[in-house]
C-alpha cells in the first residue's frame, strides 16, 4: 500500500493491524499474510481542469487477487468486441505489428484467465473441506 499525504506511519500500522484483525480479508492459507507500505508526505497532486479533485491525503493498494479472473473475463469479451469489428487494428499494424500478435496476447490473457479461475476453485474447495472437519 502506498500512502501519500499527511499521513503518519502509527496510522498505517494501525489500519493494516484493523485488517489483519477484523480478519475480513481471507488470505490463503499457504502464503503468510503480509504488508508492504510507504509513506510519500507530499500529497497527490492533480492536474488543473482534471475531473480528479485535490486531496490532502490518498492511498494505493496493488493486490493479487482470484477476483483478477472476472477482470480478465472483460478485457477479453472487449478485445473479441473489437478485434471482431477490427477496431483500430490498422493503428497497430501500421506501426509494425503483427494480427497474429493480437490473438496470441489474447489466448495468453485467457490462460491466465484460467489459472485464477482454478486457483479460486481450488481455494473454495479447501475451505469448505476445513469447514466439514
Amino acid at each position: 500500500m502506498m500512502y501519500r499525504g499527511d499521513v503518519s506511519s502509527r496510522e498505517v500500522n494501525l489500519a493494516v493491524s484493523g485488517i489483519k484483525k477484523q480478519n475480513t480479508v481471507p488470505f490463503v492459507g499457504w502464503c503468510p499474510c503480509s504488508f508492504k507500505c510507504g509513506i510519500n508526505s507530499q500529497p497527490a497532486t492533480a492536474v488543473p481542469g482534471s475531473s480528479y479533485a485535490s486531496t490532502a491525503r490518498s492511498a494505493c493498494m496493488i493486490a493479487n487477487h482470484t477476483a483478477m479472473c472476472q477482470v480478465f473475463q472483460k478485457v477479453n469479451q472487449n478485445f473479441d468486441l473489437m478485434f471482431g469489428n477490427r477496431a483500430f487494428v490498422h493503428h497497430y499494424v501500421g506501426e509494425g505489428m503483427e494480427e497474429n500478435e493480437f490473438t496470441d496476447a489474447r489466448q495468453d490473457l485467457y490462460e491466465l484467465e484460467v489459472e485464477y479461475a482454478n486457483l479460486a476453485f481450488d481455494n473454495t474447495a479447501e475451505g469448505e473441506s476445513m469447514t466439514a472437519q
